[in-house]
């Protein structure tokens, strides 16, 4: 959860993990990617307010580039590992940030992103 204060005058940044845990048997690429969302852009990810029509630009960094699946200037997650005890545990970080001084109202706000895993 994020609070966004439209009266700010820098970016609201926020960080989060995500962790991909799979079986593996010996080395394997692992390769995590993250959908447009609703906006179906991923250089321009929206959140909808949950009782109006007002909205939150926003977008995801990973690694200080633009989180996605590896498309239109976008990276996604890729790592080689090596499985411990029949099991691969990944986890990194992103990084929301939702520019400074969008008009947005008193609301809840939401989106959907899916995230894609290939090994």
């Amino acid at each position: 959860m994020i609070s966004y204060d439209p009266l700010a005058k820098i970016a609201t940044e926020r960080v989060a993990s995500i962790t991909v845990r799979c079986q593996a048997q010996g080395p394997m690429h692992l390769s995590v990617e993250a959908d447009g969302s609703s906006s179906r852009d991923p250089m321009r990810r929206t959140m909808m307010a949950r009782s109006s029509n007002s909205t939150i630009v926003y977008a995801l960094y990973l690694e200080g580039q633009p989180f996605g699946d590896g498309t239109g200037g976008t990276h996604r997650f890729e790592r080689d590992y090596a499985a411990t005890n029949g099991m691969i545990t990944a986890t990194f970080l992103v990084t929301l940030v939702a520019p400074a001084g969008q008009d947005a109202t008193s609301d809840s706000y939401t989106d959907r992103i899916g995230l894609i895993a290939r090994y």
